[in-house]
């Protein structure tokens, strides 16, 4: 196999969507001149790529580490590797603490009368599984820490925006969520400003002692509209998962080269 054969089946496996920060590897050693890049334009456009790809989101979904779904795309991978002729191929186990929503994220708004109802949100990454926490609910604008000045939020649900009412640059949400838990509050609901009630997700990178919920614009709003006259509780279950040291696994396919075989 000569050096052009080399590097078309390399990039017809990267195609595969299982490589692709590999792709700057390829070209270290010379400048991707026009030449390199119109050889790889043409064999990305060319290659099974797409489809892979294509295959590896629509048949298996998510592919959370340690999941069913993950040993199954990572054996799809391996096997893809080897039927495009790669001989070593092979898996590179990792460890990695896995959390998951589960099955139950729900919320239900009570007001003093106790009138309640259900409000759509998804959990924060890292929320505590299983969770079942009622408290007052606190409107905390921003959520930052000039909004805790005046408000003693121990033992209660606050809710914050997770922008900024002015439009500037707003920290990451789980920086809000760290503010919330040093306060004291028994949880947080993140206000998400896209409209239509989009649900945002994301994560602190830490698992958490207490339960953060994002609720849509619109729903977030109604909330916050009903507290300026009246006092309200929310109630929030959370089935998450969390596994310790689940096992991952890379797929590596090796390819020698033909001038430099090691």
């Amino acid at each position: 196999m000569n050096h052009s054969e080399s590097r078309r089946l390399f990039l017809k496996a990267v195609g595969a969507g299982v490589g692709t920060a590999a792709v700057g590897l390829l070209f270290a050693a010379n400048a991707l001149d026009s030449k390199n890049a119109n050889f790889f334009y043409q064999e990305s456009n060319a290659s099974k790529g797409h489809e892979l790809l294509s295959q590896l989101t629509e048949k298996f979904e998510h592919r959370l580490c340690g999941s069913k779904n993950a040993f199954e795309a990572e054996q799809f991978c391996h096997d893809k590797f080897t039927a495009m002729g790669f001989t070593d191929v092979r898996f590179e186990p990792f460890v990695k603490d896995v959390w998951n929503r589960g099955h139950l994220s729900k919320m239900d708004i009570i007001a003093n009368n106790g009138q309640s109802y259900s409000v759509n949100m998804v959990a924060f990454g890292g929320s505590p599984s299983p969770v079942d926490v009622k408290a007052e609910v606190v409107d905390l604008a921003d959520a930052m820490e000039e909004d805790y000045q005046s408000i003693d939020v121990k033992g209660k649900i606050v809710i914050g925006n997770i922008g900024m009412d002015d439009g500037s640059k707003a920290p990451h949400r789980s920086v809000k969520v760290a503010l919330a838990l040093k306060k004291g509050a028994a949880g947080i609901i993140l206000h998400n400003n896209v409209k239509h009630n989009t649900l945002l997700t994301g994560g602190a990178g830490r698992y958490l002692p207490i339960p953060a919920a994002s609720v849509g614009f619109e729903d977030g709003m109604d909330i916050r509209n009903k507290l300026k006259t009246q006092k309200l509780y929310a109630h929030i279950r959370m089935d998450g998962n969390h596994y310790v040291n689940a096992t991952h696994r890379n797929v590596v396919a090796v390819l020698p080269g033909s001038e430099k075989p090691e």
